[in-house]
C-alpha cells in the first residue's frame, strides 16, 4: 500500500473519492487537482527516502470555551496532509477487520447506523446499561502498544509501517502561535466552541511531546478504531440475544440482561484499558437502568408507554440530546451579542441586524451551499421522533431576535410580533421538521 502513492491512478481514484464528497469545500478540491497534476507529494516522499525523517507536524492547544479544558491536535502542512490524506483514504481496505459493532471512522458504518440497530434491540428497555467515555482517548494511547497493533494488523506492509512509527515516535514539533479574536470568530467552523492559546514557543521546532494517535491528523481515525479493537470483539456476540453494545471512538455504550452481567464486563472492560494504559473518563461514566432515559452520540433516548407497547418492549423517543440542546443555546446566544455589537459599532438598522442574523442560522440548521456543511434538518430530522427540544429552540431563538432589536430582555421585546420575524426570514425548526413528515 505504502507505494499506491506513486501510482496516479490512486492518487485519481483518492480525487474522485474527495470530490464527490458533498462536504468537501470547493477550493479544497481545485487545491487538491493543482497538487496532483503537480505531483508536489514526490517531492515530500523524495525527502522522506533522503532523510528518513517525515516532516514534523504543528501543535495546537484548543481551549473550550468557558472551561479550563484544554485539547492538544496536531496539524500537518497543507503538502504533507495531502499524503497523509491519501493513505487514511486507502486504509479504508482494512475496514473488515474491525468488529461489526464498531461505528467510527468507517465506509460502511455511521452513527445512524449504530442508532438503528440501538432502537430495535429486543427488550432494550428491560435491560441494565452504561455508556463511556475514554478519558483523554487519541493523546494518551501509549505509542508502543499502537505500533505494536499496526505491526499486527498491517503485516507485510513494512515501508507503511515504517512511516506510521516515524510519524509517531518522532517527538518533534512546531509550535502552533494563534491569538483568539473576536472578528475573526466563525462559529460554523469545526473549533465551533473553541479558541487559539497563546503559545510563546512559535515557530520552534520542540523535542519533547506525547503524541499518542495524534488527535487531528488524518491517521488517527484509523489508529482510534484498531486501538480499542480487542475490547470490540470481546462483545461480538453481544449484538445479537442478551445484549448490545456500539463504539463510536472513544464513546461506548452497552446492555446486558441483568446487573451482575453489567457489573462483570464493567470489570472486563476496565482490566483491558489498563492493559493498553487508558483510562474511563469518571464525569461521563453513566449507568442506565432498565428503562431509564440515556444519552449516546448527540440524541436522547426515553421510552413512552403506547397502545402497542407491552410491559417488555415500551416504544422509544428519540430527541435531540440535552448537552446538544445547551450547545446550540450557547451558539444562539454568542451570535446574538456578536451582532449586537457589530449593529451598535456600524450603527446598522436593528432590521438589517435581525436577518443577517437569521440568514446564519437559517443556513446552519436547513442549508449551507456554500460550505456544504452538514445541518440540522439533515442529522437530526431523519432520527428523531419527537420535537419537544425544536420547540424550546425556536422559542429560545425568538428571543435572541428580539433582543437584537432592544439590546435588552424585557417585556417590550414581545411587541417585535412572531409574524414579524417570519417576515425576516425565520423558519421554524419545529414547522421544517412536520414539513418532512416528522423527518
Amino acid at each position: 500500500m505504502f507505494d499506491y502513492v506513486f501510482d496516479p491512478e490512486k492518487w485519481e481514484e483518492f480525487y474522485d473519492n474527495f470530490s464527490s464528497n458533498e462536504h468537501a469545500y470547493k477550493n479544497d478540491i481545485k487545491i487538491l487537482r493543482e497538487y496532483i497534476d503537480s505531483k508536489k507529494y514526490l517531492e515530500i516522499l523524495r525527502e522522506y527516502e533522503n532523510t528518513v525523517m517525515f516532516p514534523v507536524p504543528r501543535l495546537i492547544m484548543l481551549s473550550k470555551k468557558g472551561t479550563d479544558k484544554k485539547r492538544t491536535v496536531f496539524s500537518f502542512d497543507e503538502n504533507v496532509s495531502w499524503i497523509l490524506k491519501f493513505y487514511g483514504f486507502f486504509l479504508h481496505e482494512y475496514d473488515g477487520i474491525f468488529s461489526d459493532n464498531l461505528y467510527s471512522f468507517r465506509k460502511e458504518r455511521s452513527v445512524k447506523s449504530a442508532i438503528n440497530r440501538l432502537i430495535n434491540v429486543k427488550n432494550l428497555s428491560q435491560m441494565y446499561g452504561v455508556k463511556l467515555d475514554i478519558h483523554d482517548y487519541f493523546n494518551s494511547a501509549d505509542t508502543d502498544i499502537i505500533i505494536k497493533k499496526v505491526k499486527e494488523v498491517l503485516e507485510g506492509q513494512d515501508k507503511l509501517v515504517a512511516l506510521f512509527e516515524n510519524i509517531l515516535r518522532n517527538p518533534g514539533y512546531i509550535s502552533e502561535c494563534r491569538k483568539f479574536d473576536l472578528s475573526d470568530y466563525d462559529e460554523s467552523s469545526k473549533e465551533t466552541d473553541s479558541c487559539f492559546i497563546q503559545d510563546n514557543r512559535c515557530g520552534l521546532i520542540n523535542d519533547v511531546v506525547h503524541k499518542g494517535m495524534m488527535a487531528g491528523s488524518p491517521l488517527s481515525p484509523f489508529l482510534a478504531n484498531l486501538y480499542l479493537d480487542e475490547l470490540d470483539k470481546h462483545f461480538d456476540s453481544f449484538n445479537g440475544s442478551y445484549g448490545f453494545y456500539a463504539r463510536y471512538s472513544d464513546d461506548i455504550i452497552f446492555f446486558t440482561e441483568t446487573k451482575e452481567e453489567l457489573e462483570t464486563e464493567m470489570d472486563y472492560v476496565n482490566q483491558v484499558l489498563s492493559k493498553i494504559k487508558l483510562t474511563l473518563n469518571p464525569d461521563k461514566v453513566c449507568f442506565i437502568n432498565p428503562g431509564e432515559q440515556f444519552e449516546f452520540l448527540g440524541f436522547t433516548y426515553r421510552y413512552e408507554d403506547s397502545e402497542n407497547s407491552s410491559r417488555n418492549q415500551l416504544k422509544m423517543v428519540i430527541d435531540v440530546s440535552k448537552a446538544s440542546f445547551e450547545k446550540i443555546k450557547k451558539k444562539l446566544k454568542r451570535k446574538s451579542r456578536a451582532v449586537l455589537r457589530w449593529k451598535v459599532r456600524k450603527q446598522i438598522d436593528a432590521e438589517k441586524a435581525a436577518r443577517v442574523y437569521i440568514k446564519y442560522f437559517n443556513r446552519k440548521f436547513f442549508e449551507n451551499p456554500v460550505k456544504s456543511e452538514l445541518t440540522w434538518c439533515r442529522w437530526y430530522f431523519p432520527v428523531i421522533t419527537t420535537d419537544t427540544t425544536l420547540r424550546e429552540i425556536d422559542h429560545y431563538m425568538q428571543e435572541c431576535i428580539r433582543f437584537l432589536y432592544t439590546g435588552k430582555h424585557t417585556k417590550r421585546n414581545y411587541h417585535l410580533r412572531y409574524e414579524t420575524i417570519k417576515e425576516l426570514g425565520y423558519r421554524s425548526l419545529v414547522n421544517e421538521y412536520h414539513k418532512n413528515d416528522g423527518g
